[in-house]
């Protein structure tokens, strides 16, 4: 038995929406004097449309026949001052949920797990190897991270999707599943 193209679809958008998850922001923060220019935060308020591309990955049976992916991305991003919740679609399929924060032209996006809709961060997967066996992807929100520069009307997420994986008869870990991506939206 073989991985449906459905169920692949559902694999790749799964790993992309890992792409849009920003969990941790890495930027340090100093401190401040009054005789340091100050940097505004930019507005991400509003739609942001474009494409998310899988880059590469590793780890797990997951990354075997790897081959680069690219589709539509939306964001819809309300904005209060430098927090932000927002709702990526990609592929023009499931809509998730985030929040994150806006540091002078710098974006960090946190996946928000949501009871309805799981699949932005649990899955049941197969292995293109190996379709019997049947894996649960979880993914591990302190270790993804996506983050953003704006530069006008253009966004440019990057980052790295971490995903723990599971058989899902034995519950025994497999390991952990690595997709690095971007997206190029143009806010609309």
């Amino acid at each position: 038995m073989s991985a449906s193209p459905d169920r692949r679809t559902l694999l790749v958008l799964a790993t992309f929406l890992v792409l849009a998850t920003g969990i941790l922001s890495c930027s340090g923060g100093g401190g401040s004097t009054p005789s340091e220019p100050s940097n505004p935060t930019v507005s991400i308020q509003g739609v942001w449309v474009g494409t998310a591309t899988s880059l590469s990955a590793s780890g797990t049976c997951l990354a075997d026949n790897f081959h680069p992916v690219t589709v539509p991305a939306r964001w819809e991003i309300a904005q209060s001052g430098a927090v932000f919740t927002a709702f990526q679609t990609l592929n023009n399929a499931v809509a998730c949920p985030f929040t994150g924060t806006v540091s002078g032209s710098t974006v960090t996006f946190l996946a928000q797990p949501s009871g309805t809709t799981p699949a932005c961060t649990v899955q049941s997967v197969v292995c293109p190897n190996n379709p019997g066996r049947v894996l649960t992807i979880e993914l591990q929100l302190t270790q993804s991270l996506l983050t953003a520069t704006v530069s006008g009307n253009k966004m440019s997420p990057t980052g790295t999707a971490v995903w723990r994986v599971t058989d899902s008869q034995t519950g025994q870990l497999v390991g952990e599943y690595r997709v690095q991506g971007t997206q190029s939206l143009q806010k609309q």
